[in-house]
C-alpha cells in the first residue's frame, strides 16, 4: 500500500542511514548568473511580443512587413483613409 505517511517514514529512514546523496546548491555568483539570464530571457520573449504586435498592426492597416514589397495602389487608401476605432493614438 502507498500512502504519504508511508513515503514519508521510507524518506525519513534512507535519510537517517545516510543514503540520500547531497544536494548542491549553487554558489552566489551561478545565482547571480541564472538570475541575470532569466531575466534577459524574459526581455527578449517581451521584445519578440512587442515587436510581432507593430508588426500585425502594420500589416492589418496593409503597410508592408520589413522585407515585403509595397502595396503601391493600397498606400494611397491607406493614407486617406481615418485610422481605425480605438487606434488614433
Amino acid at each position: 500500500m502507498k500512502t504519504d505517511k508511508v513515503d514519508a517514514r521510507t524518506l525519513a529512514q534512507i535519510l537517517a542511514a545516510d543514503f540520500l546523496p547531497p544536494v548542491w546548491l549553487p554558489d552566489e555568483r551561478t545565482s547571480r548568473r541564472r538570475r541575470l539570464v532569466a531575466q534577459r530571457t524574459r526581455v527578449v520573449r517581451q521584445r519578440t511580443r512587442i515587436k510581432n504586435q507593430a508588426q500585425s498592426i502594420l500589416h492589418r492597416d496593409l503597410m508592408p512587413r520589413p522585407g515585403q514589397r509595397r502595396i503601391r495602389h493600397a498606400r494611397p487608401r491607406v493614407a486617406a483613409a481615418p485610422p481605425p476605432a480605438g487606434r488614433r493614438a
